[in-house]
């Protein structure tokens, strides 16, 4: 749906590169666990100013001046480098990180004085992709922003006003007196595929997508947000249309200090899974339980910051028994404006196995009171089944280790959700839930191809 295609020049430096692992992607491999439940946190900063519905804003407070578009960093960044390493893939072996350059992806981010992204590089085992971006501010009443094929533009005011694809429309959007965003709409071959038709009334933002249907505008979907009076989101619910029936799929209610929030997943008009949501204090998930009628299961997340609030350290993991844990860890370097560096691989030197092997697990815990960390792969694939084809060759099956015979992996497009909250999203394959923002989805396994395995042969 329209609504969890949300490009920006952003999307189309990740979109089939599937990096954003974040918390529950990269575990996603064998665990089935998002950390986006993820995470998005990494939603993309180059959206419409209307990001949280500007509640807050009058119309007699929108400056007359030139607004550039939103910056893509706010903080004396100069090179942005994340690499990810996951329990589901080997790169982790009893919760540390067994090399440095063993990481499931990374991806670089070059800034430039002003905060805008000026490169991007991404690289994982088979996939590489480097991408350049381009500025002009010189024109009065618009800015541009040019990548690859790609071409944004943006108003007077800096929001986002089209975007163009080898030079043809692709996206238009519409705004009020207050810079709310009203419509959007996408095109294809000329044609309008999707509307999201936006309204607001008092502290309530009601979206509307419609589709396209041979002339014919079928209702798809509909979010009603509510917002307090600093513009924070407060509820969300999510209806969807089936055949023209109005069906509520998901809701979501935050606490008034905005640490916590319960939301919820539904089937028919059941409720199917309940999520409890804790958060620190930069916003970002920290616990989260699930609680369903297939088993529950629940995730802890440590993070670290800079001092100027920069990621710096992320470690997920997620529990489903005593006897099964998934982990991920995510690190970062930074180069900074002054010249200055931070350097995870020196900050967290205890995590690499290569450095430190004191079996603490490396969320602080002791390894030896409580979970066992251990590569799930383990417990679940290699060697488990055995075919005799005569008294002479016997076929052994083997799980394909990246997917853990399942034939799909975890594939993550980060649609920025231009100025709605991020909110959960239900995957029936992996029976949990993901942030919208993560655009999760599977795709065919690269390293087996789909056939979820192979078999070697052993002669006696």
């Amino acid at each position: 749906m329209l609504i969890f295609k949300r490009c920006t020049r952003h999307e189309y430096r990740e979109y089939y590169m599937g990096n954003k692992f974040c918390k529950n992607n990269i575990l996603a491999f064998g665990a089935y666990f998002v950390l986006g439940v993820c995470l998005l946190f990494y939603s993309c900063k180059n959206k419409p100013n209307s990001s949280n519905g500007n509640f807050t804003i009058a119309e007699s407070e929108v400056s007359e001046e030139k607004v550039l578009p939103p910056k893509d960093i706010d903080s004396p960044v100069k090179v942005k480098e994340e690499r990810v390493y996951s329990s589901n893939n080997g790169s982790l072996q009893d919760g540390l990180i067994t090399t440095y350059d063993n990481y499931v992806w990374a991806k670089s981010s070059t800034y430039n004085d002003e905060g805008y992204l000026v490169y991007f590089s991404y690289k994982d085992g088979s996939n590489s992709e480097e991408i350049k971006y381009k500025y002009d501010f010189s024109d009065e009443n618009y800015s541009y922003v040019y990548s690859g094929s790609q071409k944004y533009v943006y108003g007077r005011d800096g929001n986002l006003l089209k975007q163009f694809s080898n030079g043809e429309l692709m996206y238009l959007y519409r705004y009020n007196s207050n810079g709310q965003e009203t419509s959007k709409i996408e095109y294809n071959e000329g044609q309008w595929a999707y509307k999201n038709l936006i309204s607001y009334d008092g502290n309530i933002k009601t979206t509307l997508v419609i589709h396209n249907e041979e002339g014919k505008e079928i209702k798809e979907q509909e979010i009603k947000e509510k917002f307090d009076k600093k513009g924070n989101i407060i509820e969300k619910t999510e209806y969807y249309y089936n055949n023209g029936i109005k069906e509520k799929q998901y809701y979501i209610v935050y606490e008034p200090d905005r640490m916590s929030s319960t939301s919820y997943q539904y089937n028919d008009g059941s409720i199917r899974l309940k999520v409890v949501t804790k958060y620190d204090s930069h916003g970002e998930n920290i616990k989260e339980y699930f609680y369903s009628d297939d088993g529950d299961f629940s995730t802890y997340t440590r993070r670290e910051y800079d001092k100027y609030g920069n990621p710096t350290l992320e470690i997920n993991e997620t529990r489903y028994s005593i006897e099964r844990t998934d982990i991920m860890i995510k690190i970062y370097n930074y180069t900074y404006s002054d010249g200055t560096k931070f350097i995870a691989k020196e900050k967290y030197s205890n995590l690499f196995r290569s450095i430190s092997a004191s079996g603490q697990d490396p969320l602080g815990n002791n390894a030896c009171n409580g979970v066992n960390f251990y590569d799930s792969n383990m417990g679940n694939s290699s060697i488990d089944r055995e075919t005799t084809t005569n008294k002479d060759v016997t076929k052994v099956w083997h799980d394909c280790a990246l997917c853990n015979g399942r034939g799909t992996i975890v594939y993550d497009t980060n649609p920025p959700l231009y100025g709605q909250e991020d909110y959960p999203k239900y995957c029936s394959v992996c029976q949990r839930t993901f942030m919208a923002s993560l655009g999760h989805t599977h795709i065919t396994c690269k390293q087996c191809h789909g056939h979820k395995g192979y078999y070697t042969e052993s002669y006696q």
